[in-house]
């Protein structure tokens, strides 16, 4: 028998509001999906503060002009989680923060070795759950620190 989680009914519901929240998206040229992890509801009541955590897509896309755009926002940590090869590939101006002064690091939600990786989105998601809980911890041990505002590249 699973325990009733008070208010679970009201979940989805409460992060469907939470997404179309007109705050949610930050317009920052070259990104496509940029945007405030803030107002979706935590577990035991409440909801993430605005302007704490941030997420992006491919900063990569970036010009160079863009990591004074992105200092603007204040950002104090930035976790790259793409792997080396991505980052090789395709660099973003994660070192301009760096410089800035805010704490950039690389971790790498999927390991190297991408023979096991299913295709699918939700599969990727269950994948890096269920193997790569060190990395996550990690990245949650960063995000964590007090008085952060963390962004989350993807």
């Amino acid at each position: 028998m699973s325990a009733v989680i008070p208010g679970e009914s009201e979940l989805p519901g409460l992060v469907r509001s939470a997404s179309r929240e007109p705050r949610r998206r930050l317009a920052v040229a070259g990104t496509l999906n940029f945007r405030d992890v803030g107002g979706y509801p935590v577990a035991g009541g409440g909801q993430i503060r605005w302007r704490t955590l941030l997420r992006s897509d491919g900063l990569e896309r970036l010009g160079t002009a863009a990591g004074h755009e992105l200092a603007g926002l204040n950002l104090r940590t930035v976790l790259d989680l793409r792997t080396a090869a991505e980052a090789r590939l395709a660099p973003s101006p994660v070192e301009e923060l760096a410089r800035l002064g805010a704490l950039t690091m690389h971790l790498n939600l999927l390991g190297e070795d991408l023979e096991d990786l299913p295709y699918e989105l939700g599969a990727i998601y269950d994948f890096i759950i269920d193997r790569r809980g060190a990395q996550i911890g990690a990245a949650i041990r960063a995000l964590a620190r007090p008085a952060e505002i963390g962004r989350a590249h993807v």
